[in-house]
């Protein structure tokens, strides 16, 4: 039998065995007493590592590395706000205020020209990494 035949054997296997598994409810013993799990459970924490990189903080970055003629606090707040809708308005305007431009500058490196607009407002232009 070729190697690819037994390979596709091998999965077979494993998926028939991972699907017994599922369907058979698993036993733990916890302080002496044997506890069925028969739950069905998604797992928080695995959503949310996969979360992390679209989050808040992500979404400020990656919109002042892309505005082309800068952006203000405002601007990002209210994309924000449109991104995340399920977030409250007040943390997100926070977290824009202590990243743009001091946290952004120190923990990613991020270098701004900062100007002021006709309505008087900050317009934070990336200027690129710094040392690169």
């Amino acid at each position: 039998m070729t190697n690819d035949k037994n390979n596709a054997k091998n999965k077979a296997n494993a998926a028939e065995n991972n699907a017994a598994e599922i369907a058979a409810p698993r036993t733990v013993i916890v302080h002496g007493q044997e506890i069925e799990l028969k739950r069905d459970f998604v797992n928080p924490f695995a959503e949310k590592t996969k979360k992390q990189a679209t989050g808040v903080i992500a979404t400020i970055a990656a919109l002042c590395e892309n505005a082309e003629n800068g952006i203000t606090k405002g601007e990002v707040l209210e994309i924000l706000a449109n991104v995340f809708p399920d977030r409250n308005v007040k943390s997100m305007a926070s977290t824009v205020n202590v990243q743009l431009p001091t946290r952004l500058a120190s923990d990613k490196q991020f270098t701004f020209v900062t100007t002021v607009n006709a309505q008087g407002e900050k317009v934070y232009t990336f200027a690129g990494i710094a040392n690169e």
